[in-house]
């Protein structure tokens, strides 16, 4: 996991748990999960992913190779912020002979970001890492991208979930394959929640049950649902209508 496990740096109890809930079922199965600390969930000292460590349910990669099945070293470098992106050391421990090497960062590089969103050039980071990269999986970017650099393959697998209605593209994973040194990697599309628009046009004494009216003339249920309100005045609140539209089971 390329980071963000947590879109917030303070996840509540009840978050902290459901993810260890799904964690511990990885671990039922015998699958090892590790992942990276993400700019959102980013703290000062101790990262979540060092308490969720504790319950043996997932492991923090650094800059020490995690050897997978004897033939893939995981290595791993944390959200580096901007104003410390020219001191950060990238060096890592140098793996055992023959070894696949896939680095794990989460980081806005370009390419695969087109330029616009980029934060850094991608060369920054192999001209800085002192061991040669068969592969870099990144985490920030949204979108599923990918791109090959000097015989590397580089790529975001996106989100697992729509974080904003402007996402539209399916949300994904990367199934990768590492056989006598080579990498297959194919997405598997993800079942994400819907996002559903309504529009609201007040008209002169429209009030909360024109509001209601409105809204039951969609199937709200389980989706996520963005409400426009214009037109006339009225004192029907955007609460109000928030209130409503959960009512109606949206998530």
């Amino acid at each position: 996991h390329t980071g963000d496990l947590f879109d917030s740096r303070d996840p509540s109890l009840p978050d902290l748990n459901r993810c260890i809930d799904i964690l511990e079922r990885l671990r039922e199965a015998d699958i090892r999960f590790y992942g990276i600390v993400g700019n959102h969930e980013r703290k000062m000292d101790d990262q979540y992913l060092d308490l969720i460590n504790k319950t043996r349910t997932a492991e923090r990669l650094d800059r020490n190779p995690q050897l997978v099945n004897g033939e893939v070293a995981l290595y791993g470098i944390d959200a580096v912020t901007k104003p410390a992106w020219h001191a950060e050391d990238f060096e890592l421990e140098e793996p055992s002979e023959n070894a696949y090497t896939i680095l794990c960062m989460h980081q806005l590089l370009q390419p695969p970001v087109p330029e616009l969103f980029a934060e850094h050039p991608l060369d920054d980071v192999f001209e800085r890492v002192n061991i040669d990269l068969d592969a870099l999986a990144l985490g920030d970017y949204h979108e599923t991208e990918g791109a090959v650099r000097d015989g590397t393959k580089v790529w975001y697998a996106g989100s697992t979930e729509r974080c904003s209605k402007g996402e539209t593209a399916p949300r994904t994973v990367s199934m990768l394959e590492v056989e006598d040194g080579s990498l297959t990697r194919r997405e598997k599309e993800l079942d994400t929640r819907d996002f559903l628009h309504i529009d609201i046009t007040f008209t002169e004494g429209d009030g909360y049950e024109y509001a209601e009216d409105v809204v039951d003339r969609f199937d709200v249920e389980g989706k996520v649902v963005s409400v426009e309100l214009e037109g006339e005045s009225t004192n029907v609140t955007s609460r109000d209508v928030r209130e409503v539209v959960i009512s109606r089971g949206a998530a």
